[in-house]
Protein backbone atom coordinates (compact mmCIF):
# COMPACT_ATOMS: atom_id res chain seq x y z
CA UNK A 1 0.00 0.00 0.00
CA UNK A 2 1.35 3.43 -0.96
CA UNK A 3 1.87 5.93 1.81
CA UNK A 4 1.08 9.56 1.02
CA UNK A 5 2.21 12.77 2.70
CA UNK A 6 0.31 16.05 2.31
CA UNK A 7 1.88 19.49 2.64
CA UNK A 8 -0.60 22.33 2.99
CA UNK A 9 -1.96 24.99 5.33
CA UNK A 10 -3.63 23.03 8.10
CA UNK A 11 -2.99 24.34 11.61
CA UNK A 12 -3.81 28.01 11.37
CA UNK A 13 -6.75 29.99 12.74
CA UNK A 14 -8.80 29.44 9.61
CA UNK A 15 -11.76 27.08 9.23
CA UNK A 16 -11.25 26.62 5.50
CA UNK A 17 -7.60 25.61 5.80
CA UNK A 18 -8.42 22.86 8.29
CA UNK A 19 -11.38 21.61 6.28
CA UNK A 20 -9.57 21.42 2.94
CA UNK A 21 -6.62 19.61 4.54
CA UNK A 22 -8.89 17.10 6.29
CA UNK A 23 -10.93 16.56 3.10
CA UNK A 24 -7.88 15.79 0.96
CA UNK A 25 -6.56 13.36 3.56
CA UNK A 26 -9.97 11.64 3.87
CA UNK A 27 -10.27 11.24 0.11
CA UNK A 28 -6.82 9.61 -0.09
CA UNK A 29 -7.66 7.24 2.78
CA UNK A 30 -11.02 6.40 1.16
CA UNK A 31 -9.05 5.48 -1.99
CA UNK A 32 -7.13 2.91 0.05
CA UNK A 33 -3.89 4.78 0.79
CA UNK A 34 -2.19 5.47 4.08
CA UNK A 35 -2.03 9.23 4.40
CA UNK A 36 -0.59 11.83 6.79
CA UNK A 37 -0.68 15.59 6.79
CA UNK A 38 2.97 16.46 7.29
CA UNK A 39 2.95 18.90 10.17
CA UNK A 40 5.04 21.66 8.60
CA UNK A 41 4.51 24.92 10.46
CA UNK A 42 6.31 27.96 9.00
CA UNK A 43 7.92 29.96 11.84
CA UNK A 44 6.19 33.15 10.66
CA UNK A 45 2.85 31.42 11.04
CA UNK A 46 3.65 30.42 14.62
CA UNK A 47 4.80 33.97 15.41
CA UNK A 48 1.60 35.46 14.01
CA UNK A 49 -0.61 33.11 16.03
CA UNK A 50 1.35 33.88 19.20
CA UNK A 51 1.15 37.64 18.58
CA UNK A 52 -2.63 37.43 18.21
CA UNK A 53 -2.82 36.04 21.74
CA UNK A 54 -0.02 38.02 23.42
CA UNK A 55 -0.78 41.50 22.01
CA UNK A 56 -4.05 42.01 23.98
CA UNK A 57 -2.34 40.81 27.17
CA UNK A 58 0.43 43.39 26.75
CA UNK A 59 -2.23 46.09 26.34
CA UNK A 60 -4.08 44.77 29.43
CA UNK A 61 -7.14 43.90 27.35
CA UNK A 62 -8.05 40.93 29.50
CA UNK A 63 -11.38 40.07 27.86
CA UNK A 64 -9.87 40.09 24.37
CA UNK A 65 -6.90 38.02 25.55
CA UNK A 66 -9.06 35.23 27.00
CA UNK A 67 -11.36 35.29 23.97
CA UNK A 68 -8.40 34.92 21.58
CA UNK A 69 -6.88 32.21 23.76
CA UNK A 70 -10.15 30.27 23.79
CA UNK A 71 -10.45 30.59 20.01
CA UNK A 72 -6.89 29.36 19.54
CA UNK A 73 -7.44 26.37 21.81
CA UNK A 74 -10.62 25.55 19.89
CA UNK A 75 -8.78 25.69 16.57
CA UNK A 76 -6.03 23.48 17.96
CA UNK A 77 -8.59 20.95 19.21
CA UNK A 78 -10.34 21.09 15.84
CA UNK A 79 -7.12 20.39 13.90
CA UNK A 80 -6.38 17.36 16.06
CA UNK A 81 -9.94 15.99 15.76
CA UNK A 82 -9.92 16.38 11.97
CA UNK A 83 -6.68 14.44 11.72
CA UNK A 84 -4.73 17.46 10.54
CA UNK A 85 -2.05 16.92 13.19
CA UNK A 86 -0.69 13.38 13.40
CA UNK A 87 3.05 13.90 12.94
CA UNK A 88 5.51 15.99 14.94
CA UNK A 89 5.86 19.69 14.11
CA UNK A 90 8.49 20.62 11.56
CA UNK A 91 9.81 24.15 11.04
CA UNK A 92 12.40 23.84 8.25
CA UNK A 93 12.68 22.54 4.70
CA UNK A 94 15.43 20.15 5.79
CA UNK A 95 13.12 18.72 8.44
CA UNK A 96 10.40 18.16 5.85
CA UNK A 97 12.88 16.55 3.46
CA UNK A 98 14.05 14.16 6.15
CA UNK A 99 10.55 12.95 7.06
CA UNK A 100 9.54 12.74 3.39
CA UNK A 101 11.60 9.54 3.14
CA UNK A 102 8.69 7.82 4.94
CA UNK A 103 6.37 8.39 1.96
CA UNK A 104 5.93 7.00 -1.55
CA UNK A 105 4.33 10.18 -2.86
CA UNK A 106 3.88 13.78 -1.73
CA UNK A 107 0.88 16.00 -2.45
CA UNK A 108 1.00 19.76 -2.03
CA UNK A 109 -2.31 21.55 -1.77
CA UNK A 110 -4.94 22.76 -1.51
CA UNK A 111 -5.31 26.46 -0.59
CA UNK A 112 -3.10 29.44 -1.50
CA UNK A 113 0.12 27.58 -0.76
CA UNK A 114 1.74 29.07 -3.89
CA UNK A 115 0.88 32.64 -2.89
CA UNK A 116 4.43 33.62 -1.96
CA UNK A 117 3.39 37.27 -1.76
CA UNK A 118 1.63 36.80 1.58
CA UNK A 119 3.14 37.18 5.05
CA UNK A 120 4.76 33.72 4.90
CA UNK A 121 6.89 34.57 1.88
CA UNK A 122 8.55 31.87 -0.25
CA UNK A 123 8.03 28.43 1.30
CA UNK A 124 9.95 25.61 -0.50
CA UNK A 125 7.99 22.79 1.26
CA UNK A 126 4.73 24.06 -0.26
CA UNK A 127 6.10 23.62 -3.77
CA UNK A 128 8.00 20.44 -2.82
CA UNK A 129 11.25 22.16 -3.71
CA UNK A 130 13.62 19.63 -2.17
CA UNK A 131 15.10 16.27 -3.23
CA UNK A 132 12.60 13.40 -3.06
CA UNK A 133 12.74 9.99 -4.75
CA UNK A 134 8.98 9.43 -4.94
CA UNK A 135 6.14 11.00 -6.90
CA UNK A 136 5.28 14.70 -6.51
CA UNK A 137 1.70 15.86 -7.12
CA UNK A 138 -0.19 19.09 -6.56
CA UNK A 139 -3.91 19.11 -5.87
CA UNK A 140 -5.92 22.35 -6.12
CA UNK A 141 -2.88 24.48 -5.36
CA UNK A 142 -3.48 28.20 -5.77
CA UNK A 143 -1.49 31.42 -6.09
CA UNK A 144 -4.46 33.51 -5.00
CA UNK A 145 -3.91 37.02 -6.35
CA UNK A 146 -0.11 36.60 -6.48
CA UNK A 147 1.65 37.36 -9.76
CA UNK A 148 4.90 35.42 -10.14
CA UNK A 149 7.84 37.86 -10.51
CA UNK A 150 10.19 37.29 -13.43
CA UNK A 151 13.09 36.69 -11.03
CA UNK A 152 11.25 33.75 -9.42
CA UNK A 153 10.01 32.04 -12.59
CA UNK A 154 13.07 29.86 -13.22
CA UNK A 155 13.07 28.43 -9.67
CA UNK A 156 9.32 27.92 -9.74
CA UNK A 157 9.51 26.15 -13.09
CA UNK A 158 12.41 23.94 -11.97
CA UNK A 159 10.44 22.83 -8.90
CA UNK A 160 7.24 22.12 -10.87
CA UNK A 161 9.06 20.12 -13.56
CA UNK A 162 9.66 17.47 -10.89
CA UNK A 163 5.88 16.91 -10.58
CA UNK A 164 4.17 13.97 -12.26
CA UNK A 165 0.80 15.78 -12.16
CA UNK A 166 -0.08 19.44 -11.59
CA UNK A 167 -3.68 20.03 -10.52
CA UNK A 168 -4.65 23.62 -9.65
CA UNK A 169 -7.73 25.34 -8.27
CA UNK A 170 -8.22 28.46 -10.39
CA UNK A 171 -7.56 29.89 -13.83
CA UNK A 172 -5.10 32.53 -12.60
CA UNK A 173 -2.81 29.80 -11.25
CA UNK A 174 -3.33 27.65 -14.34
CA UNK A 175 -2.32 30.50 -16.65
CA UNK A 176 0.80 31.21 -14.59
CA UNK A 177 1.85 27.56 -14.77
CA UNK A 178 1.11 27.38 -18.49
CA UNK A 179 3.37 30.41 -18.88
CA UNK A 180 6.20 28.14 -17.73
CA UNK A 181 5.44 25.72 -20.59
CA UNK A 182 3.84 23.24 -18.20
CA UNK A 183 0.43 21.60 -18.40
CA UNK A 184 -1.78 22.04 -15.33
CA UNK A 185 -5.36 20.76 -15.06
CA UNK A 186 -8.19 22.49 -13.20
CA UNK A 187 -9.92 20.80 -10.25
CA UNK A 188 -12.30 21.81 -7.50
CA UNK A 189 -11.25 22.41 -3.91
CA UNK A 190 -10.83 19.12 -1.97
CA UNK A 191 -13.82 19.96 0.24
CA UNK A 192 -15.96 18.98 -2.78
CA UNK A 193 -14.43 15.49 -2.92
CA UNK A 194 -15.87 14.09 0.32
CA UNK A 195 -18.50 14.68 2.99
CA UNK A 196 -17.22 15.52 6.46
CA UNK A 197 -20.68 15.90 8.02
CA UNK A 198 -24.22 14.74 7.29
CA UNK A 199 -26.50 17.11 5.41
CA UNK A 200 -29.27 18.68 7.51
CA UNK A 201 -32.61 18.98 5.75
CA UNK A 202 -34.56 21.00 8.32
CA UNK A 203 -33.22 24.56 8.43
CA UNK A 204 -33.37 26.75 11.55
CA UNK A 205 -34.71 30.30 11.45
CA UNK A 206 -31.27 31.92 11.49
CA UNK A 207 -28.84 33.87 9.30
CA UNK A 208 -25.18 32.97 9.65
CA UNK A 209 -22.42 35.54 8.99
CA UNK A 210 -18.78 34.73 8.27
CA UNK A 211 -15.62 36.46 7.06
CA UNK A 212 -14.44 40.06 7.04
CA UNK A 213 -17.10 42.69 6.41
CA UNK A 214 -17.18 46.48 6.29
CA UNK A 215 -19.46 48.48 8.58
CA UNK A 216 -21.84 49.08 5.67
CA UNK A 217 -21.94 45.36 4.83
CA UNK A 218 -22.67 44.47 8.45
CA UNK A 219 -25.42 47.06 8.59
CA UNK A 220 -26.93 45.58 5.43
CA UNK A 221 -26.76 42.08 6.93
CA UNK A 222 -28.52 43.26 10.10
CA UNK A 223 -31.30 44.93 8.10
CA UNK A 224 -31.79 41.80 5.99
CA UNK A 225 -32.02 39.63 9.12
CA UNK A 226 -34.61 42.03 10.50
CA UNK A 227 -36.60 42.03 7.26
CA UNK A 228 -36.63 38.20 7.20
CA UNK A 229 -37.21 37.93 10.96
CA UNK A 230 -34.06 35.83 11.39
CA UNK A 231 -31.71 35.42 14.34
CA UNK A 232 -28.08 36.25 13.48
CA UNK A 233 -25.29 33.86 14.49
CA UNK A 234 -21.56 34.32 13.81
CA UNK A 235 -19.64 31.28 15.12
CA UNK A 236 -15.92 32.01 15.14
CA UNK A 237 -16.34 35.56 13.80
CA UNK A 238 -16.70 38.53 16.15
CA UNK A 239 -18.37 41.60 14.67
CA UNK A 240 -18.73 45.03 16.27
CA UNK A 241 -22.30 45.51 17.37
CA UNK A 242 -23.03 41.77 17.09
CA UNK A 243 -21.07 40.54 20.10
CA UNK A 244 -24.05 38.52 21.34
CA UNK A 245 -24.13 36.58 18.07
CA UNK A 246 -20.53 35.36 18.49
CA UNK A 247 -19.48 32.06 20.00
CA UNK A 248 -16.47 29.79 19.66
CA UNK A 249 -16.71 26.84 17.27
CA UNK A 250 -14.58 24.12 15.72
CA UNK A 251 -14.34 23.82 11.94
CA UNK A 252 -16.85 20.96 11.82
CA UNK A 253 -19.25 22.84 14.11
CA UNK A 254 -18.99 25.85 11.77
CA UNK A 255 -19.95 23.63 8.82
CA UNK A 256 -22.91 22.25 10.78
CA UNK A 257 -24.11 25.78 11.61
CA UNK A 258 -23.99 26.69 7.90
CA UNK A 259 -25.83 23.46 7.17
CA UNK A 260 -28.70 24.18 9.53
CA UNK A 261 -29.02 27.94 8.80
CA UNK A 262 -31.70 29.29 6.49
CA UNK A 263 -29.30 31.74 4.77
CA UNK A 264 -25.61 32.67 4.81
CA UNK A 265 -23.90 36.00 4.17
CA UNK A 266 -20.15 35.52 3.82
CA UNK A 267 -16.95 36.87 2.30
CA UNK A 268 -15.19 33.53 2.47
CA UNK A 269 -14.22 31.06 -0.26
CA UNK A 270 -14.96 28.06 1.96
CA UNK A 271 -18.00 29.76 3.43
CA UNK A 272 -19.41 29.79 -0.10
CA UNK A 273 -18.40 26.16 -0.70
CA UNK A 274 -20.14 24.80 2.38
CA UNK A 275 -23.25 26.86 1.60
CA UNK A 276 -23.32 25.19 -1.82
CA UNK A 277 -22.70 21.72 -0.37
CA UNK A 278 -25.45 22.15 2.25
CA UNK A 279 -27.96 23.84 -0.12
CA UNK A 280 -28.00 26.94 2.09
CA UNK A 281 -28.75 29.99 -0.10
CA UNK A 282 -25.98 32.59 0.25
CA UNK A 283 -24.35 35.72 -1.07
CA UNK A 284 -20.60 36.36 -1.03
CA UNK A 285 -19.15 39.85 -0.65
CA UNK A 286 -16.52 40.25 -3.36
CA UNK A 287 -13.30 42.27 -3.50
CA UNK A 288 -10.30 42.24 -5.85
CA UNK A 289 -8.18 39.96 -3.65
CA UNK A 290 -10.91 37.28 -3.78
CA UNK A 291 -11.82 37.57 -7.46
CA UNK A 292 -9.23 35.05 -8.71
CA UNK A 293 -10.39 32.27 -6.40
CA UNK A 294 -13.93 32.98 -5.18
CA UNK A 295 -15.01 34.82 -8.32
CA UNK A 296 -13.59 32.11 -10.58
CA UNK A 297 -15.22 29.29 -8.59
CA UNK A 298 -18.67 30.92 -8.67
CA UNK A 299 -18.34 31.54 -12.41
CA UNK A 300 -17.17 27.94 -12.92
CA UNK A 301 -20.28 26.65 -11.09
CA UNK A 302 -22.63 29.06 -12.92
CA UNK A 303 -23.32 30.91 -9.67
CA UNK A 304 -21.73 34.24 -10.54
CA UNK A 305 -24.90 36.04 -9.42
CA UNK A 306 -24.11 35.03 -5.82
CA UNK A 307 -21.14 37.43 -5.79
CA UNK A 308 -22.15 40.77 -4.28
CA UNK A 309 -20.33 43.87 -5.50
CA UNK A 310 -19.93 47.15 -3.61
CA UNK A 311 -22.62 48.84 -5.69
CA UNK A 312 -25.36 46.26 -4.98
CA UNK A 313 -28.30 47.69 -3.05
CA UNK A 314 -29.82 46.09 0.04
CA UNK A 315 -32.87 45.03 -1.95
CA UNK A 316 -30.68 43.45 -4.65
CA UNK A 317 -28.69 41.56 -2.01
CA UNK A 318 -31.90 40.38 -0.33
CA UNK A 319 -33.23 39.15 -3.66
CA UNK A 320 -30.00 37.28 -4.45
CA UNK A 321 -29.75 35.80 -0.95
CA UNK A 322 -33.22 34.29 -0.98
CA UNK A 323 -32.89 32.81 -4.49
CA UNK A 324 -32.81 28.98 -4.32
CA UNK A 325 -30.24 26.89 -6.17
CA UNK A 326 -31.28 25.56 -9.57
CA UNK A 327 -31.19 21.89 -10.55
CA UNK A 328 -28.71 22.80 -13.30
CA UNK A 329 -26.31 24.35 -10.77
CA UNK A 330 -26.46 21.28 -8.54
CA UNK A 331 -25.71 19.04 -11.53
CA UNK A 332 -22.71 21.18 -12.51
CA UNK A 333 -21.29 20.87 -8.99
CA UNK A 334 -21.75 17.09 -9.00
CA UNK A 335 -20.18 16.70 -12.46
CA UNK A 336 -17.14 18.86 -11.69
CA UNK A 337 -16.63 17.12 -8.34
CA UNK A 338 -16.67 13.75 -10.12
CA UNK A 339 -14.14 15.00 -12.69
CA UNK A 340 -11.89 16.26 -9.88
CA UNK A 341 -12.04 12.92 -8.06
CA UNK A 342 -11.14 11.12 -11.29
CA UNK A 343 -8.17 13.41 -11.97
CA UNK A 344 -6.73 12.90 -8.49
CA UNK A 345 -7.39 9.16 -8.56
CA UNK A 346 -5.53 8.90 -11.86
CA UNK A 347 -2.63 11.00 -10.55
CA UNK A 348 -2.24 8.74 -7.51
CA UNK A 349 -2.46 5.53 -9.54
CA UNK A 350 -0.06 6.51 -12.34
Amino acid sequence: MKKLGILTYHEINNFGAQLQAASLRKFCIDCGYECDIINYQPPRSRARIAAHIIRPALKLKTKEYFRNLEARNTFRKSAIELGCINTKALYTTSGVQKISKNYDALICGSDEIWNFGNYLGHQPPFILDFPFDGKKISYAASMGSYNLPTAEKSNFEAALRQFSTILVRDNHTAEAVRGLSLHPKLVLDPTYLVELTEKIVDKENQLILSGEMTEDQLETAKKIAQALNLKIISPGYLYKGLENSYFSATALEWVQHINRSKYHITSLFHGSIFSIKSSTPFVAFMNESKRNKLGFMLEQLKMKERAVEVNNTQQEILSLLTKPFSAQQETIVQDLAKESRNKLTAALAS
